[in-house]
């Protein structure tokens, strides 16, 4: 009598259909999964070389974005060489009169003149 009642089954619903239908890919998922664990067991040694590797690399990679932001924060507090005028057209700045040297300060060109005499008198 046991046997009979195992035999017993739900007669084929629409539902029932349905859920074999997702059932039968899940199972030959779950076969092949385990196939592959079975070949490919990997010993703790190399879970932490892999993990040592990945690592490394997340290291270099956070090196990277940081010098990236560092660099663009530089660029975007830099300010224009240029200097705008009323009329929003930017100008550069007008060379100094009777031909002066650009270079140097007013007080760094006395000091060099000075000195230029200084040599000459000795």
């Amino acid at each position: 009598m046991m046997q009979s009642e195992h035999n017993w089954q739900l007669p084929a619903t629409p539902f029932k259909i349905e859920l074999e239908a997702h059932i039968e890919p899940l199972q030959s998922e779950v076969t092949e999964l385990q196939s592959y664990t079975e070949l490919g067991k990997i010993t703790p040694l190399q879970i932490e070389a892999i993990k040592l590797v990945l690592r490394e690399d997340n290291s270099a990679l956070h090196t990277t974005s940081n010098k990236r932001r560092w660099f663009r924060i530089r660029v975007r507090l830099m300010q224009p060489l240029e200097t705008p005028t009323e009329g929003g057209i930017a100008t550069l700045r007008t060379p100094p009169p009777n031909g002066e040297p650009t270079t140097g300060t007013d007080t760094t060109r006395g000091t060099q003149e000075k000195h230029s005499d200084n040599v000459s008198d000795s």
